[in-house]
């Protein structure tokens, strides 16, 4: 019996990493296409194919970028939170889910299509000269959300997290250009720092603590949360209360996949939107979890 189940976990490795994934059952055509409604639990999936501490130092930033989503939900029921991420962290968006890219699409095609000659042609122009075919996220992720930057624990046990943002971006007549000009003056208080050999802005604070996971409540994840971005300053309501709970709500949860290497689960308003990874540019540091890993008290 081990030896069938062995056989039928072992499928379709992925090059980059031999890495075991459970199998779905097929589906009708036009039904189900990404198949969720067939997926087996979170205790399934660690149940037949554990993994090691080999196993994951295998997989890097590229592998994780190979997988189809069902994959990536796979590996994040077998990981644990790891520690709190410390310093710096590039980061790299993962979007998966057709629906999201069908939304953002259209999304893209609107702000391309508003605003006066101009400022549609530029915008037109920048999407077709970064993205180069990615998706509109991805491409924006690569270049707006350069990384992530993990502050010292403060004394009352307090930790923060500020996104870096290439300066080049906010620029005045970058603004003006896109149609937001309004974002001029407030962006002029933003906080300034050295991010990976650049001089970044330090936008949209959240708070960083161990809580549930939104997907697998068997064990805790550490929880990147925007919702009370305002308890730091500085704060910019026009713009870092986009991801606040005023706007729109947005809440990271992570589980690390070996050290200096996380995986990221983005959600607004409860709702799944896409994937990340986050990728230490320093050293990797402590390998312990900091949050609760589904061990029983007794």
């Amino acid at each position: 019996m081990r030896f069938i189940l062995a056989s039928v976990i072992l499928f379709s490795a992925v090059a980059t990493a031999e890495i075991a994934f459970v199998p779905l059952r097929a589906t009708a055509p036009g039904n189900d296409a990404e198949y969720y409604s067939l997926r087996p639990d979170q205790a399934k999936v660690e149940a037949l194919a554990p993994l090691s501490a080999a196993d994951l130092s295998k997989i890097t930033v590229d592998t994780l970028k190979a997988y189809k989503q069902e994959q990536l939900d796979q590996l994040y029921f077998r990981l644990q939170s790891g520690p709190f991420p410390s310093g710096d962290y590039r980061t790299a968006l993962l979007v998966k889910n057709t629906l999201v890219q069908a939304i953002e699409a259209k999304l893209v095609q609107t702000a391309t299509a508003s605003g006066d000659a101009l400022q549609r042609v530029f915008r037109q122009q920048l999407l077709q000269y970064l993205c180069k075919g990615k998706d509109g996220l991805t491409c924006v992720g690569d270049y707006l959300w350069k990384g992530k930057r993990f502050y010292a624990v403060t004394n009352d046990g307090t930790r923060q997290m500020r996104n870096a943002i290439p300066n080049l971006f906010f620029k005045s007549l970058a603004l003006k250009l896109a149609g937001l000009g309004a974002l001029v003056g407030p962006i002029s208080k933003a906080r300034t720092e050295t991010f990976d050999n650049a001089s970044d802005l330090m936008l949209f604070p959240a708070n960083v603590y161990c809580g549930s996971s939104l997907i697998d409540a068997r064990r805790e994840s550490i929880i990147i949360d925007y919702a009370y971005g305002d308890d730091f300053q500085p704060y910019i309501p026009e713009i870092d209360g986009l991801t606040g709970r005023d706007g729109e709500n947005l809440r990271d949860e992570i589980r690390m996949v070996r050290p200096g290497l996380y995986l990221g689960r983005a959600y607004i308003d409860k709702v799944f939107l896409l994937n990340f990874v986050l990728e230490s540019t320093g050293s990797a540091g402590a390998q312990q979890s900091a949050c609760w890993a589904g061990h029983s008290w007794q």
